[in-house]
């Protein structure tokens, strides 16, 4: 499928904290790059991580124009890390829809499209989730 034609910016959202595991973290960033609807920025937020592989590999991505990083010095949880994101998601002001990743989240290519898809053809309805597929940590399907 080639890539979808954007009818709004999405900004995705992704806070790590030294729990993560740095082989889940790769495998979530690089679905997101995949998606074929790619009007997009990935806007992370590092919550007091000291995890030097974590670390190395988000500032190998910094140069990437479609990621932003926030980093906080101290571990202040999942809720305050995504309201950092929020808000600097809205400072840039041209966001017109908000996606949830977490670090163990595989995102099929489509994700994107799909829930936009719905999104657009659904005015009534202003939050989406989706369905997931249980994998083990060599991602073979569980259920």
């Amino acid at each position: 499928m080639g890539e979808i034609k954007s009818v709004g910016r999405i900004g995705v959202l992704m806070s790590l904290y030294n729990g993560d595991v740095i082989k889940n973290v790769k495998e979530a960033v690089e679905s997101i790059f995949k998606q074929t609807y790619s009007d997009f920025c990935l806007f992370i937020y590092l919550d007091g991580i000291t995890d030097k592989d974590i670390v190395a590999y988000v500032n190998q991505l910094k140069d990437n124009e479609k990621v932003k990083i926030i980093s906080g010095l101290t571990n202040r949880g999942l809720a305050y890390g995504l309201n950092r994101l929020i808000e600097a998601a809205l400072d840039e002001g041209n966001y017109k829809f908000f996606a949830r990743m977490d670090a163990d989240d595989i995102s099929t290519p489509d994700r994107f499209a799909t829930q936009v898809d719905f999104l657009i053809n659904n005015p009534d309805i202003s939050v989406v989730g989706s369905n997931c597929i249980e994998i083990n940590e060599n991602g073979e399907v569980l259920f």
